[in-house]
Parts: C-alpha cells; sequence; structure tokens
C-alpha cells in the first residue's frame, strides 16, 4: 500500500521500507471514545465541582473540568447567558445560583464527612477480616496513639508571607538574600487566636511566644515555611527536644490515600468547610507587586486568615487520623520530612570546574553523533535535494514526527534553506519556511498490525511516536543492521542532550555562589508515596552512560574540600525484603536468613540443577555463560516485582515466553505465601470498591503502618476500542505499589530516626550532613575525620527497621533482617564500599 500526499512543490516517496521497525516496535491498541447524554441532575453535579475548583482561583483548572461547556449547558436551558462567555463570568454566574450553590454546599459537607468515614467508621467491617494488613488491637498502637494525641495537642500553627523574588527556578526562594520574611502570623494552642506582626527587614524576625509549651509546630506546605526558619537557633533548640511538626498539604495527602486532586489551601479550606481568603492578595501578586508593597492591613488580615484556616483543617485532620488511630503512621512521614526538610537546606556541592569539562565532552560528543547521523541521511532527501540547486532540504533528527514516518510510514513536512550564491561569494544559508511534502510507504500488513508504533497513554487518547520506549525495543528486536546502528546514535544523542540539560545545565544555572545546589524533594506526588524531584531531578543521576564516555556524579563532590568524603548508603534489594515482611512467605523468609542468592536459586530452579552448583558458575568460576543467565535471572525478578507481564518480560530480558511462564510457575510454587498476598490485595480493593467509597471504581488497601492507598480500576481495553469494556485493577499497580509504599514508608521513618541523630550530635559538630536521598538510599556529605563515625549510624539505623516500627504498633509476626550496604568516595562517580575506601 503506497499512501502520497501531493504538495505544490515537491512529493517525495521514501522507497525504503523499514517494515522492520514496525515489527519490532511494540504493538498497542488505540482508544475510541463513546459519548452519552447528560441528565439535569449530573449537569448540576459536574458544574458545582468545577465551580468548587474555581472558587479557589484556578480557573484553568475549573476549565479542564469542563466549567464552561457545563455552565453554558445549564444555563442556556434556563435563558441565561452572561455578558461575556469567558469561565470567569460563568464562575460568577454559577456562583449565584441557588440551585449550584446548595450543590456545592452538600458536596463540601460529602467531602469533609467521606474523609472522615473513610479513616474511621467505614474500617469497623474490614479491619478484623482475614486479609487486613492494618491491625487495631494492637496494645503498642494504642499506647502510641494515645501518647501523640496528647503531645499533638500542644501545637503551634505558623505561617509566613515572604518577599517573591524568583531565584534558580524557587518562586520566593530562601536561599536567595534579596527575599526576607515580611509578615510573621501563629495561633498557640492556648487560645487558638490568630496573631500577626510585621517584621524588620533588618534583625532577628522573631516574634513567635515562648516555644517551651509547645510540641508540634503546624502549617501548610511547612517546608516552604520551615527552609526560612530552619537554622534559627529557637527552632533547632525545639527540634533537638523533640519538637515534631504537622504538614496539613502532607496530612490531607496521606488522608486521601495518595490520590491525585488539588493540595492548596484554597481547595482545602473548600471541602473542609471554611471561608475563603480575599483574591486581591493573590491579584497583587500576580500584577507583579511585591509583599512589603501591599497595603499592611490587608497583609495582616490576609496572613491571619491564613493561619485560622489552617488551624481549622489541622484540627479536623487531626480527630481524624487520632480516632482512625493513624497518628503514629502520620508522624512517621513528617519526621521524613524533616528530614527532607534538611536535605534540601544543606543542598548539595559541584565542583564547577569539574561540570565545565563534562559539559564540552558532551558537546564535541554530541556534534560527532550528528555528524555521523548526516552522512545516514534519508536518499530520498539527496534525490530531493539533487532536483533544484538552489535550495538545500534537510532531515531534522530532533523531529519526533519525521522519525515516526519515516521508520512507520506517514508524511511529514520538511524545511529547506537557500543555498549561498554561486559566484564565489561565501555566506551561511539563509533560511526559509518553504516545506516540501515527504511520504514515507509501508507494508499494509505492517501498518495494520502494528499501528504504526502507536502506544496508549491514557483512557481517550493515543499518541503514535517515535518514543524512547520504541526506539529501544526496535534496537533490541530489529534485523535490521543498519537500521540497530542508526537507532542507536538517536538514542545516544538524546541521551546526551537529555543529561546535558537536566542535569549538567541546572547544576551550572542552580548552584549558588558558594557551589551549592538546593534541590527540591516532593512527598505529594506520587501514588506509591514515593518522593519526586525537581530543580534539578536528583532522583534519577545517571552515574556512569553507555552513549558517552563521562560520568555525571563526578561533578558531585564535598564541600569540605580534599577532606570531605561523600556517602551512599542503600539498602539492599528493599523490595523483596519488604515482600517478605508483607507476606510472610516462610521459604521466603528463610532464605533471607541464610543470605540466599535470590537470582541464583531462581536460576537453579530454572535449569533443574543444585543451587550450590549455579553459585559456584556464577560468583565463583565466573563463566560469561552463567553470569548472563544469572543477569536474565535478576532482571525477571525486578520485571516482575513492578508488575510486567509475561511478554514484556520476554521483551526485556531475552528469556522467551514459554521459559518466563516456566519461570513464573516455579516462583508461585516456590514461595506460595507471595501469590496468596497478592490475591488478598486484590480482594481488599475489590471488598472496598464494593462496601465503602461509594464509588465501584476505586478501591483501597491499607498497609500493617495504616497508611491507605488507593487503586483506580480502568479500563482492559479491547483490539478495536474501549467502548462499554470491562473495567479492573490493573495487574501492574496491584503487585507494584503495596511494595513500593511500603519501602517509601520504610525509608521515610528510617530518615527521621536518622535526621533525630544528627540533630543530636548538631550535625556531628558541623562536619556532616543530610544532602539526599535516591529511592532506597541516602546521602551524607562529611569530613574524613567524622567520616567513620557517621556511617556506623548509618549502618545500624537503616538497619534497625523493626526496631523502627515495632514500637508505634506495627504487627508484624517475623521481620526479615533488612541489610544495606555503604560507598564512600572523594566524587559520587567514584565510590567504593566504605571498608575499601578508607583502607586505600
Amino acid at each position: 500500500m503506497r499512501r502520497v500526499v501531493r504538495s505544490t512543490l515537491a512529493c517525495v516517496s521514501f522507497r525504503r521500507n523499514y517494515g522492520a521497525a514496525a515489527a519490532a516496535a511494540p504493538a498497542e491498541t488505540p482508544d475510541v471514545d463513546g459519548a452519552e447524554s447528560t441528565t439535569e441532575e449530573a449537569l448540576v453535579s459536574g458544574l458545582a465541582r468545577a465551580v468548587l475548583v474555581g472558587m479557589t482561583g484556578d480557573l484553568k483548572a475549573a476549565r479542564s473540568k469542563g466549567l464552561v461547556p457545563l455552565a453554558r449547558a445549564y444555563f442556556d436551558k434556563n435563558g441565561v447567558r452572561p455578558v461575556v462567555g469567558s469561565a470567569g463570568a460563568y464562575l460568577e454566574l454559577a456562583r449565584g445560583d441557588e440551585t449550584v450553590v446548595a450543590e456545592v454546599q452538600r458536596v463540601i459537607a460529602e467531602r469533609s464527612q467521606v474523609t472522615r468515614n473513610l479513616v474511621t467508621t467505614e474500617l469497623e467491617p474490614l479491619w478484623e477480616s482475614d486479609y487486613a494488613c492494618f491491625r487495631r488491637d494492637s496494645p503498642l498502637l494504642l499506647s502510641r496513639n494515645a501518647e501523640l494525641t496528647a503531645k499533638i495537642d500542644r501545637y503551634l500553627v505558623f505561617d509566613f508571607e515572604t518577599t517573591t523574588k524568583v531565584s534558580r527556578k524557587r518562586i520566593a526562594s530562601p536561599f536567595d538574600s534579596d527575599n526576607r520574611i515580611v509578615y510573621a502570623a501563629w495561633a498557640h494552642h492556648s487560645d487558638g487566636q490568630p496573631c500577626v506582626q510585621r517584621v524588620a527587614e533588618t534583625g532577628d524576625w522573631w516574634c513567635f511566644p515562648d516555644l517551651s509549651d509547645v510540641d508540634v509546630l503546624v502549617g501548610h506546605n511547612i517546608k516552604f515555611d520551615l527552609l526560612y526558619c530552619w537554622n534559627h537557633p529557637k527552632i533547632r533548640e525545639f527540634f533537638k527536644r523533640g519538637g515534631m511538626v504537622w504538614d496539613t498539604m502532607y496530612a490531607e495527602f496521606l488522608l486521601r490515600g495518595h490520590r491525585e486532586g488539588s493540595l492548596r489551601l484554597d481547595s482545602l479550606a473548600l471541602n473542609y468547610g471554611f471561608d475563603l481568603k480575599d483574591s486581591a492578595i493573590s491579584d497583587a501578586w500576580k500584577a507583579g507587586i511585591d509583599t512589603p508593597d501591599i497595603d499592611q492591613t490587608l497583609m495582616e488580615e490576609y496572613n491571619k486568615q491564613d493561619v485560622a484556616v489552617t488551624r481549622g483543617i489541622f484540627r479536623k485532620q487531626f480527630e481524624c487520623l487520632r480516632d482512625g488511630l493513624r497518628l503514629p503512621m502520620v508522624t512517621g512521614h513528617m519526621e521524613g520530612l524533616l528530614a527532607t526538610t534538611e536535605m534540601e537546606f544543606r543542598g548539595l556541592y559541584v565542583d564547577q570546574e569539574h561540570l565545565k569539562e563534562l559539559r564540552a565532552l558532551a558537546k564535541t560528543r554530541e556534534d560527532e553523533i550528528k555528524e555521523e547521523l548526516v552522512q545516514r541521511e534519508p536518499k530520498e532527501i539527496k534525490e530531493l535535494n539533487a532536483q533544484d540547486d538552489s535550495r538545500v532540504f534537510e532531515f531534522n533528527w530532533d523531529s519526533p514526527n519525521q522519525l515516526r514516518c519515516w521508520l512507520f510510514g506517514g508524511s511529514c513536512s520538511v524545511l529547506s534553506a537557500a543555498k549561498a550564491p554561486s559566484d564565489g561569494a561565501k555566506g551561511k544559508k539563509a533560511p526559509t519556511n518553504t516545506k516540501a511534502q515527504l511520504t514515507f510507504e509501508v507494508g499494509r500488513a505492517a501498518v495494520w498490525k502494528q499501528r504504526y508504533g502507536q502506544r496508549y497513554i491514557a483512557p481517550g487518547s493515543v499518541v503514535p511516536g517515535a518514543t524512547q520506549e520504541v526506539l529501544e525495543s526496535i534496537r533490541a528486536r530489529a534485523d535490521d543492521e543498519e537500521l540497530r546502528t542508526l537507532v542507536e546514535l538517536i538514542l545516544q544523542r538524546r541521551q546526551i542532550r537529555k543529561i546535558d540539560a537536566t542535569y549538567l545545565d541546572n547544576f551550572e544555572r542552580l548552584a549558588d555562589d558558594d557551589g551549592l545546589v538546593h534541590h527540591q524533594l516532593n512527598h505529594c506526588v506520587a501514588r506509591t508515596g514515593r518522593l519526586t524531584s525537581q530543580n534539578p531531578n536528583m532522583q534519577n543521576v545517571p552515574r556512569e552512560t553507555t552513549t558517552a564516555d563521562f560520568p555525571v556524579k563526578a561533578c558531585l563532590t564535598s564541600r569540605f574540600g580534599d577532606k570531605g568524603v561523600v556517602i551512599e548508603s542503600d539498602y539492599s534489594q528493599v523490595e523483596v525484603f519488604v515482600l517478605a515482611t508483607l507476606s510472610q512467605d516462610s521459604n521466603l523468609l528463610q532464605e533471607l536468613r541464610m543470605g540466599t542468592d535470590l537470582h541464583c536459586k531462581r536460576l537453579a530452579l530454572k535449569e533443574h540443577m543444585e543451587y550450590e552448583e549455579v553459585v559456584k558458575l556464577c560468583k565463583k568460576v565466573k563463566d560469561p555463560v552463567w553470569v548472563a543467565k544469572r543477569q536474565q535471572a535478576k532482571s525477571f525478578q525486578f520485571q516482575r516485582q513492578y508488575g510486567a507481564g509475561k511478554n514484556a518480560i520476554a521483551l526485556n530480558t531475552g528469556l522467551t515466553v514459554a521459559e518466563v511462564e516456566e519461570l513464573i510457575d516455579l516462583e508461585e510454587r516456590t514461595y506460595p505465601e507471595v501469590a496468596s498476598y497478592y490475591k488478598r490485595v486484590h480482594s481488599c480493593l475489590e471488598d472496598t470498591s464494593d462496601r465503602t467509597t461509594g464509588d465501584p471504581d476505586f478501591g483501597w488497601y491499607d498497609a500493617p503502618t495504616g497508611c491507605r492507598f488507593f487503586f483506580k480500576k480502568e479500563d482492559e481495553g479491547s483490539m478495536f476500542g474501549r467502548i462499554g469494556g470491562k473495567k479492573a485493577f490493573k495487574r501492574q499497580l496491584v503487585l507494584n505499589h503495596p511494595i513500593q509504599g511500603f519501602a517509601a514508608e520504610l525509608l521515610f521513618n528510617s530518615l527521621g530516626r536518622l535526621w533525630r541523630r544528627f540533630v543530636e550530635l548538631n550535625n556531628y559538630g558541623d562536619r556532616a550532613y543530610l544532602v539526599n536521598t535516591v529511592h532506597d538510599c541516602v546521602w551524607v556529605d562529611a569530613h574524613e575525620d567524622v567520616a567513620q563515625q557517621v556511617i556506623d549510624d548509618l549502618n545500624s539505623i537503616l538497619t534497625a527497621v523493626q526496631e523502627t516500627f515495632t514500637p508505634q504498633g506495627v504487627q508484624i509476626e517475623e521481620w526479615p533482617q533488612y541489610r544495606c550496604e555503604t560507598h564512600a568516595g572523594r566524587n559520587m562517580a567514584s565510590l567504593d564500599l566504605a571498608y575499601k575506601f578508607f583502607s586505600a
């Protein structure tokens, strides 16, 4: 089948058939949306929810909720229209309609009650069931919950209004000396009345009451405020005597079971039935007016209202979590928040000289790859250029559209530029917007079966493209050597550009005058409860790459210079240990006790050999064939833990589907209680979706700590669309989220204990700092004089998982002994096992 698109300038059909690319690309199914009529009741309900979002001042989000079409449909029925059909006009019109206002008030009351029910009363039919993981009958849990109740009742709610200069991608950055606290407001537990004071431009800003009778500092998005006062002596003293924090934003995220939704203070105020703040202050900030220049009376009322609303939300959250016996869980997360606040405050030290060398190396390698790609320019482009000596058409290797069309078929536009004059004068090509239409042809069968490499990304949307995943699949599966080489070059170039833009460029632009990069660690984003990171993203910095001969982490060194040591302490196989903890599989627990190499064990099962013989071949003899087989078994394990299906595992490990099926069967027979655990999780989701949430598309699962995880049913899909398709809880998420979620809790609680140790020792005399956490590990920047003491504390605290959770009332019959490995070096790219580093 040939598809030709004609152009007034040129029409080129790519004769080169990359059916191999389509055959190697993963097949996906497009989506088809259906439409159904909207009843009057549903119209009002949808409009009320859009109005709720709009009332927080976020018109963009309100529009995404369908504010304009819903309002237009509703008011058209009543013959009413605003003068201007904007979102703001429809919002004001809706806020004046009695029916809509009544529905808004009903939704607010319902949300507040649902939040409480889901944490307290609705648990009663479930917590004693055979699949419940969170047991509320523990004397330790009851005792700890009561202890925290008394402590949290002694609170101080506070909030700062600051100057708003954007610096190094942070709004109102606390790390820019031009920013300062302008107003400080608070409410003490003794009377709960909001107070506010304008702070002098110079000198000590402290105006809070004495903290001697305060055990908890409360705020909304409290990390922002803490970073402004983190090093104040009275705050350090407060934490040193055991003071805690309560972030209403983070608490709400946990109450919702990590579900998506706005966590802005205005949104929570609506959900809990509190008055919204005057939008005049927000409007002034949007207009570029800085905080000190806004009317003082307005600012003071605004600041006091922030504190009053935050206090009200805090009290309601506290009551819900207290009655649901969730206070130990929430405070454990808040301790982790304190640790990440310390990490952001201390920052990571970047060696700027080495960074410049890495950037130059990246640029050189990128230029070399570009030259190699130019040599592989499609012959159709060359033929097109041969037809017209006055113009040059260029294939854009950065264009996903052109790459997609070339690999999978289709048409695309190619820009041309005028050539230099032919009279001997020198000059560059003059850019123009002249285009030619290029058409790539591909066999009909390949088009029909593979859908041009389309990938399903969300209900209701399909995107065809030369994505990273698709290109990696082609590189691994294509038989055409030239095609594989081409794709490898494209992937290398993308990787180098990504590294430069994401890390090297950000390391240069975001570093302060002391060479420190204050990254951001976010607690309220990932549905698993894991951290995310930004500005820059320090959760996924590559240690080394196969696409360039330079390690990105080499420029991450110590602020202590030649006497500095960077340390990384990482949990070993944490997902396996978590799975053993949650499933209580006797075989898995026994193997972890004995130190069994699980990858060799899995390989021994597959090959029907003795475990000891496989260990000898893989780890002592190090036979290349058996080392490769062990790597396949290791990849299989990680793929299974992340919920991959048998076809995906086969694709990513190089095993056949039959071999994958055999391994799955062997694994389920070897670890039967693991399979039973996953079935219990799924049963919990199905039961809760039917009986408690009021929405059959949602269900939830409680971890042994009491931390809740909501799951949403998704379309299972079919070859020709999803109209009327069956919905189910996605298998990948059911397998993955409980494990990742508990691993995140484990890390947060351990980080909290670790941070308390650093506070106790005054950061080892200000010679060691917590600076980052990546998934299951901790980074420390230390002076070599205290490095060994820091490493000893890291190992003892991180591995004491049972000692961390048991006092909180977490009931686990048998805990495996968690393990961690600690590495040290002069930079993050040259780490060695700690004992080797210090003995060298």
